[in-house]
């Protein structure tokens, strides 16, 4: 069996130090111009493939992150992961996507993680969350939607505001006084920040702000599903406050198999503005997030951090600006 070249025998034909090739393969250090040139010749002649483990030991870097996200389906993630990967593009950093889809195995996939790569993008909370802080101990980890942590970066947008301004445009525009909200609060701090700021612009207007959730998951279906229940109340609300635009298409498609006018005969809001919001009749009044923006930025954080020169500074906490869309479903 013929025997793997290594860098060693590229050292030896190059007459140079193992040391002189890992910065030739990296790129990163400076090398005079003939010196780079013998090394690349040799490397050509012996076709040595460089190892990335062998020069993750040698230079105790991996030119890896790692993007620890719920779940992969929606517009949410994938604007994320876009501008993530964009953002990485041409910088020689590779991107590893660990979805945390399991709560018992996640730790143990986390940690492993931890061993290949530089830094994390972690969206929302999870039960490792203290494995998190341990992590962020040794490199560089950006939180998107979790938990306040002073180890670590953090990226968010003002959900409480947001969804408080939402809400005072349905009663104060539109007189809306019977308002309830669809989605379950307790699946994330976003998501809790959201129906703190319904409760909020309703404890404002005067109205009982207690009981006025109806708890579903964030799917189209799990909106669709909900709403047909709601509408059949003899009491129904107004309007209904959705946690996420697919919620809110969900409970419109069930407007309309009850025969239910939307939003004459009640009103329906959404957030995150999907591409699907402004293309649905009647187009949905929502919430503008940036995913790609958010993506973009975890990844510039991490850039910035992962070298020497910034790993002792302290935290970077962004708080990206978000929009209200008004549109038809509100009554506008």
């Amino acid at each position: 069996m013929k025997r793997s070249i290594t860098i060693r025998d590229v050292a030896k034909q190059a007459d140079v130090s193992v040391a002189t090739v890992s910065r030739v393969i990296s790129g990163k250090s400076v090398v005079a111009d003939r010196t780079r040139d013998r090394v690349n010749a040799v490397m050509e002649r012996l076709s040595f493939e460089p190892s990335r483990l062998g020069q993750a030991l040698a230079l105790n870097r991996h030119d890896a992150f790692a993007l620890v996200l719920p779940g992969l389906g929606g517009p949410l993630f994938a604007g994320i992961l876009d501008g993530f990967e964009n953002t990485l593009a041409g910088t020689g950093i590779t991107f590893h996507v660990l979805v945390a889809q399991n709560e018992e195995r996640f730790p143990v996939q986390l940690a492993d993680l931890a061993t290949r790569v530089d830094g994390m993008c972690v969206f929302g909370a999870y039960t490792g969350d203290s494995l998190i802080s341990t992590i962020a101990q040794r490199m560089p980890i950006v939180r998107i939607a979790g938990s306040p942590d002073p180890a670590t970066h953090s990226i968010n947008v003002d959900n409480f505001e947001a969804a408080c301004e939402i809400t005072n445009h349905l009663i104060e525009t539109h007189g809306v006084r019977k308002l309830l909200f669809l989605g379950e609060a307790a699946q994330s701090p976003d998501l809790q920040l959201r129906y703190q700021g319904f409760q909020r612009a309703l404890s404002d207007a005067g109205i009982d702000n207690r009981d006025v959730i109806f708890p579903c998951s964030l799917t189209q279906a799990s909106g669709l599903k909900a709403a047909s229940i709601i509408l059949r109340w003899p009491d129904r609300p107004e309007a209904i406050v959705c946690a996420t635009d697919e919620v809110a298409v969900g409970t419109m498609m069930a407007c309309t198999e009850a025969g239910v006018s939307v939003p004459r005969d009640i009103k329906v809001t959404g957030y995150d503005d999907i591409e699907l919001a402004s293309l649905i009749t009647p187009a949905l009044t929502t919430v503008d997030q940036p995913f790609h923006e958010i993506g973009a930025r975890a990844a510039q954080i991490l850039l910035r951090h992962t070298r020497k020169a910034a790993q002792a500074e302290k935290p970077e906490n962004h708080q990206l600006a978000i929009e209200v869309i008004v549109r038809h479903s509100c009554g506008c």
